[in-house]
Order: structure tokens, then C-alpha cells, then sequence
């Protein structure tokens, strides 16, 4: 009786040893791969990317002309972006 419960741990012993074992070198393996982090090569744009400029706007008439203007005047090519001007009109509600 006293042999059989000895290999029985035995046995134990190993299954969890080799289990430990496996999940150390797996954590391993992940841990030194990320020294080597994977960066993707970037490949040179060969035209910029196409743009919207989205100026809200809400009982801003006299400030909307100056900031249209402003963002005219971009260093960026301009068939490669709109401005799109979003007007919020409110509901009026009279006073009762």
C-alpha cells in the first residue's frame, strides 16, 4: 500500500512538473519575442491622403468667413481636401 501511494505521487509530481515546465517555456518565448518587436515597413505614400475640414458652426456668421479663409490657405494640395461647413440652425420656441 505505502509503494503504490509513492508512485502515485510520483506520477503526480511529474505531470505537474512537466506542466509548469510547459507554460514557463511558453511565457519564455513570448517574453523574449517581444525584444524583437515586429514593425511592418511603412511604404512611401506616393500622394496624399484625401481630407475633410468639418467646421461646425452655430450662430457664428461673422466668424465663419475668417475661419473658411484660414483653412483655404492649407500647404496642402487642393484637390486632396474639402471644407464642409455644418450649419445647426435651432428650432425657434416661443416664450409662452
Amino acid at each position: 500500500m505505502n509503494g503504490l501511494l509513492t508512485d502515485i505521487l510520483l506520477v503526480l509530481q511529474i505531470v505537474v512538473l512537466v506542466y509548469l515546465s510547459i507554460t514557463s517555456v511558453y511565457i519564455f518565448i513570448f517574453a523574449l519575442a517581444s525584444v524583437f518587436p515586429y514593425r511592418p515597413q511603412s511604404k512611401p505614400e506616393s500622394e496624399p491622403k484625401r481630407i475633410a475640414v468639418l467646421i461646425p458652426s452655430y450662430r457664428e456668421d461673422e466668424i465663419i468667413l475668417g475661419v473658411v479663409t484660414d483653412a483655404l490657405k492649407q500647404d496642402y494640395p487642393s484637390d486632396r481636401f474639402k471644407i464642409i461647413v455644418i450649419f445647426f440652425i435651432a428650432p425657434v420656441i416661443p416664450h409662452l
